[in-house]
């Protein structure tokens, strides 16, 4: 073999008495000259192996004395040219291995001398043309990886000298002529990974000369013919992957001479006939993934070539023949996925060449057979899903070969293996669900080439060790269910390939260790279920890879990392029951992954930051048992992935928001929360006028809410903000003596108010609510004092702020009180005749002025003393003058409205009469002596408007 480099010459062509031309396996490259045409009395060209690209070159149909064309191997492309059909003296034709594409050109056809054609590894497409029925003195055809389409063509079957047929690795589609019978030299026919259908034609039968039938990965249906049993001379039969049913033929037992019997992957039934055990020459039986049931004949046992035995995914019943133990050269045995019964054989124990077993999910039961140290050979034992018991045979790793051994889902008990300990061949292992017990700190040493190991749900205890940190390779670790204790090691950070860690359901305790967030490729990461406390550590925002994050049911305090929002992967995020406190951060709105959000059963307080909305792949989300307060954001609405919701034994108040999860929530889900309003069943529904002023709100950017006093409440007030105001008044006529001077009307009469200039001049009196100004501050706000024009001198009281839904702008809500008033027009026989019946109940109702609807909401749900105060206002309003408290007791609180009209103006209309019967029954409520019992400010204002 020459090293040439470079180009071939085109002066290559004056060589025109030039017969053999070999330039195979050199390291030529660039174009085949066209004046190689030139070379008439060429006989043999080979330029097989090389770097030559470009196309072929049109002028190769000069060379008509050409016997032997070799141009394989190389990088041309383009077609075949149409002119290769004038070399009528070609008997090899090489295009193998080539970039070359198009259809296979119709002049094929006239290469009468042909023997060996190949042109497999390209690019062709199309159907081969039916001219190649023409090549009777064809030998080997190979059309194999292309793009090939279409049926193939009956023509085929007039090559009567084809020995050897690849079609395989192409897009063929139909059925197999039944003209493939005439083949009767043929020894190899490869058909498989096309799209060929239909049955297996019977006339395949009549290739007595087969050796090699390969028919895999198609979509052919039906039987095996039964004239499979003509071909004794075959030794490879690939029928897998295809849609063949029914049993398999007795016929089976006629092929003496198989090797390879391979039927997986279709839907045989029935038995395996026992005739199989008369193919004394098989090594490999693949018979997975099929339906075949009864037992496993013990005639598998006269199979003694065997070598490969793969039984798997069938439906196979009663126990594993003892015979199987003849089966001396057995390498391989696959009988998992089945219903088989009883105990392991003994016999199985003579299997010393056996590297893989696995019998796993079976129904298998007893102990594992000892003398496991005959297995020496063995590195994949694998007997999950069993019922086995007892102990592990303390060799079972005696070798040191073991790569896997998963044994989980079993009864085994007692300590492991001493010889795990130093089985550092280990690849993966499973013990999970069993009934193993020791101390793990001292029964496992550390695993160079460790990739996987599961050890949950065992009966282990002690400390993690910290060698699990000399694991380089690992990368699932899992310890769930046991009684572990102690504190998870900080050199766990070494195991930098770590992609999940599951120690839940233990006994840690301590600190999550720091060192855990260089584990840069953990992409799961459980810990619930221990006693873990302290804080979430900060370190966990570096894990960039994680996507599954369960913290839930420890102890862990102080608030959530707002670095949390770094983990950009994360779908999964459970800090449940923890003693997580403050605020939840608004960075969590950066987990636009998150399908999952639980913050249940913490102390997380303040409000449902809006920001939350912005996962909008978001899901389940439960905050349930917090203290968080306030209203539930309305952007909720815009959250249209969120299908659950628990908010249940909060603090919230308000409007539900109109989404699904919320909607279809259950009163489970929405419970504790007193304040909660919303069209679900067990809810008080919401006033049809705050719904409606909460839209308006939405588009007013500031809105002002003043509340006309409801007078008398200021003594109440007072009392419960530990402050009395004297109230000086210069002296001046009364208002109602000079009803229609309206420069001189009292500032804050009752029967004139108007909320907005009564706002400007409040703001004005107070400088904006200076703190020079304030007075006093309560449970719901601060109390200022303003004096107004006209010399009023008055208690103002601000309540708390509110972020309303819809708005940036923070509301500021007002209370006027002077409690003056109020006994001055009620003592007051003409200004008490103009206070009809229909203004008092507007006056209890509290619409004079303009009113907000969130007014009912800044009440505290646990301040109950503003509850008893208007209770006690409204019976005022009513009866006309001051009420006596003592004229109440825990059984006198249904008085009859007759019993307190006020006689001094007419008796109220039906309607009205009513509507004070229904304002009674709300003020009692307010009086009950339990301020627990008491409705919150929220209830009675929904009970008035409704």
């Amino acid at each position: 073999m020459n090293k040439l480099l470079g180009n071939i010459p085109p002066e290559i062509g004056h060589l025109i008495n030039l017969e053999v031309l070999y330039l195979y396996m050199t390291e030529l490259n660039g174009l085949i000259p066209e004046k190689i045409g030139q070379l008439h009395s060429l006989v043999n060209l080979d330029l097989n192996e090389n770097q030559l690209n470009g196309y072929i070159p049109y002028s190769i149909g000069n060379i008509s004395n050409s016997e032997f064309l070799y141009l394989s191997s190389n990088h041309l492309s383009g077609s075949i040219p149409h002119a290769i059909g004038s070399l009528s003296n070609l008997t090899i034709l090489y295009l193998h291995r080539n970039n070359l594409s198009g259809s296979i050109p119709k002049e094929i056809g006239k290469l009468i001398s042909l023997t060996d054609l190949e042109l497999s590894y390209n690019k062709f497409i199309g159907y081969i043309p039916p001219s190649i029925g023409s090549l009777s003195n064809l030998t080997i055809l190979y059309l194999n990886n292309n793009n090939f389409s279409g049926s193939i063509p009956k023509e085929i079957g007039k090559l009567m000298s084809l020995t050897d047929l690849e079609l395989s690795d192409n897009w063929f589609t139909g059925s197999i002529s039944p003209s493939i019978g005439s083949l009767s030299n043929l020894s190899i026919l490869y058909l498989y990974n096309n799209n060929l259908s239909g049955s297996i034609p019977k006339e395949i039968g009549k290739l007595m000369s087969l050796t090699d039938l390969q028919l895999s990965d198609n979509w052919f249906t039906g039987s095996i013919p039964h004239s499979i049993g003509n071909l004794s001379n075959l030794s490879i039969l690939y029928l897998h992957s295809n849609n063949l049913s029914s049993s398999i033929p007795k016929e089976i037992r006629k092929l003496m001479s198989l090797t390879d019997l391979e039927l997986s992957d279709n839907w045989f039934t029935g038995s395996i006939p026992p005739s199989i055990g008369s193919l004394s020459n098989l090594s490999n039986l693949y018979l997975y993934n099929n339906n075949l049931s009864g037992s496993i004949p013990k005639e598998i046992g006269k199979l003694m070539s065997l070598t490969d035995l793969e039984l798997s995914y069938n439906q196979f019943t009663g126990s594993i023949p003892p015979s199987i133990g003849s089966l001396r050269n057995l390498t391989i045995l696959y009988l998992h996925h089945n219903n088989l019964s009883g105990s392991v054989p003994s016999s199985l124990r003579r299997l010393t060449k056996l590297q893989s077993l696995s019998i796993n999910f079976n129904n298998l039961s007893g102990p594992f057979p000892p003398k496991f140290e005959n297995f020496t050979k063995l590195i994949y034992p694998i007997l999950d899903g069993n019922n086995f018991i007892g102990y592990l045979p303390h060799d079972i790793c005696r070798s040191g070969s073991f790569r896997y051994l998963t044994i989980s889902h079993n009864h085994f008990s007692g300590p492991i293996a001493t010889s795990l300990k130093n089985c550092t061949s280990l690849f993966r292992v499973r013990l999970d669900g069993n009934q193993f017990i020791g101390n793990i700190f001292e029964d496992f040493g550390i695993y160079p080439k460790l990739d996987f190991i599961d050890i949950s749900h065992n009966k282990f205890h002690g400390q993690i060790l910290s060698n699990w940190g000399k694991c380089p390779q690992l990368r699932d670790l899992r310890m769930t269910g046991n009684g572990i204790s102690g504190t998870i090691p900080p050199e766990i950070g070494n195991a930098t390939n770590l992609g999940s860690v599951d120690l839940s359901f233990n006994h840690l305790a301590g600190e999550i260790p720091k060192e855990i967030g260089r584990l840069n490729s953990l992409i799961k990461l459980i810990l619930n279920g221990n006693k873990l406390s302290s804080s979430i550590p900060r370190e966990l925002g570096f894990l960039i890879e994680l996507e599954y994050l369960d913290l839930s049911a420890n102890r862990l305090s102080s608030s959530i990392p707002e670095n949390l929002e770094s983990l950009s992967k994360l779908y999964y995020l459970n800090l449940s029951c923890n003693r997580l406190s403050q605020e939840i951060p608004i960075q969590l709105e950066k987990l636009n992954q998150l399908s999952e959000l639980y913050l249940s059963h913490n102390l997380l307080r303040g409000e449902i930051p809006p920001e939350i909305c912005n996962m909008k792949s978001l899901e389940m989300l439960n905050l349930s048992h917090n203290n968080l307060s306030g209203l539930i954001p309305r952007n909720f609405e815009d959250m249209h992935s969120l299908s659950f919701v628990d908010i249940s034994y909060n603090e919230l108040h308000g409007p539900i928001p109109n989404n699904k999860a919320f909607q279809d929530a259950s009163i489970e889900e929405l419970q504790g929360n007193e304040g909660l309003c919303g069209n679900v069943s067990g809810l008080q529904h919401c006033n049809v006028l705050v719904s409606r002023m909460h839209v308006i709100t939405k588009t007013r950017k500031i809105m002002f809410v003043i509340v006309f006093p409801l007078f008398g409440l200021l003594a109440l007030l007072i009392r419960v903000i530990g402050i009395f105001i004297t109230i000086r008044r210069r002296k001046r006529d009364s208002v109602y003596e000079e009803p229609n001077n309206a420069n001189n009307q009292e500032t804050l009469s009752v029967l004139t108010f108007d909320g907005r200039i009564m706002h400007e001049d409040i703001t004005r009196a107070t400088m904006n609510f200076d703190a020079d100004y304030c007075i006093g501050k309560g449970g719901s706000g601060s109390v200022y004092k303003a004096e107004l024009p006209f010399r009023d001198v008055v208690a103002i009281k601000k309540l708390n702020s509110l972020h309303a839904s819809g708005s940036e702008t923070t509301r500021k809500n007002l209370q006027h009180i002077e409690r003056g008033s109020l006994a001055t027009i009620l003592s007051n026989e003409g200004a008490a005749a103009e206070l009809n019946w229909s203004k008092r109940v507007n006056v209890i109702r509290g619409t004079y002025g303009y009113v907000a609807p969130e007014f009912a909401y800044t009440m505290k749900v646990t301040k109950k003393c503003d509850v008893y105060s208007f209770g006690v206002l409204v019976l005022e309003v009513i009866k006309g003058n001051l009420f006596s408290l003592s004229t109440l007791s825990a059984g006198n609180m249904n008085i009859a409205l007759n019993d307190m009209i006020d006689r001094r103006i007419p008796p109220p209309s039906l309607e009205v009469e009513n509507k004070l019967k229904s304002i009674m029954k709300v003020a009692f409520s307010c009086l009950d002596m339990n301020p627990q019992s008491r409705p919150t400010m929220q209830i009675v204002s929904q009970l008035l408007y409704n």
